[in-house]
């Protein structure tokens, strides 16, 4: 077959998803027109088409006790998170049991609790109540709660100092009622329990999902961190774009003791974060579990 042939026939291919898609004339339309493409890995298909294509196959997989929610029409780059995990990870729960009945003993990263002794130092005659915005990134996300939380002082905790750059290039920096701080969160999270402080409000805005099954440890409500975490706060909100990531979070509030918590559709209007915006305009649907009155 002559490369002209050639990308005609996978130009077909394509054109045959496409036609299928929209007209919905088959149950699982992509299955196999995907599995001939990627199959044959030729070079006439870009990687891109690809990407989308696995992109819609798994928005449109059923997903095995989940909500069920309309797929998105793309309007951005950002990819959906892939995985061959579909529902809550079996091994969480026991995982879960685990860390709340030993404690994680790791040392604290050093670097990490110099910064901490900075920022006890500033908050040593500060009364105002605290709000946590652990992985803050760039720090846009801790500089907004602050303006909607005036009467608090909101810190924004990451461990990237290139994501930190444009606010804080020392690693740490005030910004009206807000700080921002460089620090690795599991290490921060044990300094703040360990000094007595407590937040009203921690947020957690999407974290990194570690997709893989056999990530589930480097997931915070599967990391031996996580009892501790459940003591910064009184209320906790976390948002992903990943649904199973969210569900997960879920069930580990639940087992630290908040009823009620679930993993709800989040309409987002006024993105909080780059990451947000990005995912929203790329017409992802986003994931939201919050504890009562959070």
């Amino acid at each position: 077959m002559t490369d002209n042939a050639a990308e005609r026939d996978q130009l077909g291919r394509c054109s045959h998803v496409c036609l299928a898609l929209l007209l919905g004339t088959s149950r699982n339309p992509l299955r196999d027109p995907i599995a001939a493409l990627r199959g044959a890995r030729n070079p006439h298909v870009p990687a891109c088409t690809l990407r989308f294509l696995r992109s819609v196959r798994l928005a449109l997989e059923p997903r095995r006790g989940f909500l069920e929610v309309p797929v998105c029409r793309m309007h951005a780059t950002s990819a959906l998170v892939e995985s061959a995990q579909r529902d809550v990870h079996p091994r969480l729960e026991a995982s879960l049991r685990r860390h709340f009945d030993s404690e994680w003993r790791q040392p604290v990263h050093a670097p990490s609790a110099r910064a901490f002794q900075l920022l006890h130092t500033i908050l040593q005659e500060d009364a105002r109540p605290l709000v946590l915005d652990s992985g803050c990134g760039t720090g846009d996300s801790t500089l907004q709660l602050a303006a909607l939380f005036p009467q608090h002082r909101v810190i924004g905790i990451d461990q990237s100092a290139a994501r930190l750059q444009r606010h804080a290039p020392q690693g740490i920096a005030r910004i009206d009622n807000a700080i921002l701080l460089r620090a690795e969160l599991a290490s921060f999270w044990r300094l703040f329990v360990a000094a007595g402080w407590h937040a009203q409000r921690h947020f957690l805005l999407y974290p990194n999902p570690w997709p893989k099954p056999a990530q589930l440890a480097r997931r915070w409500h599967g990391h031996p961190v996580f009892p501790m975490l459940m003591k910064t706060a009184d209320h906790f909100e976390l948002r992903s774009n990943w649904q199973v990531y969210a569900a997960e979070f879920a069930l580990a509030l639940g087992h630290a003791g908040f009823a009620g918590v679930a993993a709800e559709v989040y309409e987002c209007v006024a993105p909080l974060t780059p990451f947000e915006r990005k995912y929203r305009d790329s017409g992802h649907v986003l994931w939201r579990v919050a504890t009562q009155q959070a």
